[in-house]
């Protein structure tokens, strides 16, 4: 389930909305001993600025200890995905500049597993499309 958090103005200087999806879950809002002190529940979080405020707290909220956490899980999967999408794209352009004997064989040796199956289809949907 995706859980994307944002941090709308309010129309106040010292106040924004936290919003999950349309539904309003917390606040950030400027504290009186300086600094800005964001809220989702039950769980507060004070910060020297309204961003690391935000980042704090909707990194709590999500399940993790911290913001940099939170960072580090992010940047793994765009790791991951970046490289599953460089493949997907390797395994379209070869499918659609290969003859149709070969285009043959890849169907019989990569699309005889649901895995590899998905991986040719999204591959040369991919391809067609970028040529179009």
């Amino acid at each position: 389930m995706s859980q994307i958090y944002r941090l709308r103005d309010s129309g106040f200087d010292s106040y924004k909305i936290i919003t999950k999806g349309r539904v309003r879950v917390g606040r950030v809002a400027r504290h009186s001993e300086g600094g800005f002190v964001g809220v989702i529940g039950n769980d507060s979080v004070r910060s020297s600025s309204e961003v690391e405020a935000f980042e704090e707290i909707s990194a709590r909220a999500m399940g993790y200890g911290s913001a940099a956490a939170l960072k580090n899980r992010n940047r793994a999967v765009r790791a991951v995905q970046r490289q599953r999408s460089q493949v997907i794209d390797a395994v379209g352009r070869a499918f659609l500049s290969a003859d149709v004997k070969t285009q043959m064989n890849m169907i019989d040796k990569i699309g005889s597993t649901p895995d590899g199956a998905s991986l040719l289809i999204a591959g040369v949907t991919r391809s067609l499309k970028r040529s179009v």
